[in-house]
């Protein structure tokens, strides 16, 4: 006689609530490996509200972020890796490497990877733009938008972020336009599958929820292109380092995802002083950071503890006559940070720094050489054909 059937018993011996809360737990490789168990189960775990669920829960698990890293050796084309920190018995930090595959033609990893809730934007030297969810190895060529052609910069500056009050996820493309280098944004919803203008009349920044209720003066703004290339998403909006047009001083703007228009982030007070240089905006442990280099070769790294609140601004650290490092990842559990330096010629240096000691560890890189940090991203089970039905598209 044949043993019953796996699924057949832990249906009938666990409710399905109590079930879902164990599956749950699992992390989204292994739940990939339960779809295959039945249809039903198939269905059951690839439920929006299920995905959402085990969103949520892996945000809250830190030590489940990646690396991405991309290399190019000698002679060789671009190939993505993901990574992990490992932390040895013998106190050496080690960061292993895996080759992502992707089904594409030559990976151009010339800038860092947008990236949302396990979704990465990709191109490769056919000019093609790919959603991929490296964990379900899904997918998804997205339609070249007609803009494409017509603005200044040949490669725009993307942003991926979820639009939680319409439950879809956009690619955001702000672009510039001959002859007056006028600003355009374009939008994809991964939802509907197409690409739209954003009212221009909201390009005009305002200012952010909680921070500043006053009105803002308007005037014109370019996004700061060589810094900031990839909008970085937190809580709900797309950031960028920008310029004021007319006097040449620096902000971050926040581009809302479901408004679809630009807002200022108040920045740390003491950052914008005379000895201010350049700063870039990034995301750390989930929070918006902003690093400011000093023309005294000093680094001042600051994370917004409670999104649009002005007073919440923190010094997360100071670092001394090291300015070419750059914070990437906050270590779970422990006071430390992941840094990069790039040296141009044999990948980036990464190394680990201790908020408390304020002191660097190198990191072992292994199964990967001349690697560059493109990113950090989670392993989830979101489709990019997210709520999507690919016969409509």
């Amino acid at each position: 006689m044949d043993p019953p059937h796996t699924e057949t018993n832990l249906m009938k011996i666990l409710p399905q609530e109590i079930l879902m809360d164990i599956l749950i737990l699992l992390p989204a490789k292994s739940i990939g490996r339960c779809r295959c168990v039945s249809r039903s189960w198939w269905h059951l775990l690839s439920e929006p509200n299920f995905i959402r669920s085990h969103i949520y829960r892996t945000k809250h698990l830190t030590e489940n972020e990646l690396l991405m890293l991309g290399s190019r050796e000698p002679s060789q084309s671009d190939t993505l890796y993901t990574a992990s920190i490992d932390y040895q018995l013998s106190g050496e930090i080690t960061v292993s490497a895996t080759e992502l595959t992707v089904d594409a033609k030559h990976l151009l990893l010339s800038r860092n990877l947008p990236s949302c809730d396990g979704l990465i934007l990709l191109e490769d030297d056919a000019k093609r733009t790919l959603l991929v969810n490296p964990t379900t190895k899904e997918v998804r060529e997205l339609p070249v938008p007609s803009h494409a052609f017509d603005c200044v910069y040949r490669h725009p500056l993307y942003g991926l972020g979820y639009d939680h009050v319409n439950d879809d996820y956009k690619v955001v493309s702000p672009s510039y336009y001959p002859p007056e280098l006028a600003m355009v944004v374009h939008v994809y919803s991964v939802r509907n599958g197409t690409w739209k203008e954003a009212d221009s009349s909201l390009y005009e920044p305002r200012s952010v929820r909680k921070c500043n209720r006053e009105k803002v003066e308007s005037f014109s703004f370019e996004l700061c292109y060589s810094l900031c290339m990839t909008g970085v998403f937190v809580d709900g909006s797309l950031h960028w380092v920008a310029t004021n047009s007319t006097n040449l001083s620096s902000f971050i703007v926040g581009f809302d995802l479901d408004e679809e228009i630009f807002r200022i982030i108040p920045a740390p007070r003491s950052v914008y002083a005379v000895d201010f240089t350049y700063d870039i905006v990034g995301e750390l442990g989930g929070c918006l950071c902003t690093l400011s280099v000093l023309s005294n070769k000093e680094t001042k790294v600051w994370v917004m503890k409670e999104y649009g609140v002005e007073q919440s601004w923190t010094k997360l650290m100071i670092v001394d006559g090291v300015s070419e490092y750059m914070p990437i990842l906050c270590v779970p559990g422990r006071r430390e940070v992941v840094m990069v330096k790039d040296d141009h010629t044999e990948g980036e240096d990464m190394v680990i720094y201790n908020l408390d000691s304020a002191t660097f560890k190198s990191i072992t890189m292994q199964g990967a050489t001349y690697v560059y940090f493109k990113g950090c991203f989670r392993e989830t089970l979101v489709s990019p054909y997210y709520n999507h039905d690919p016969q409509r598209a």
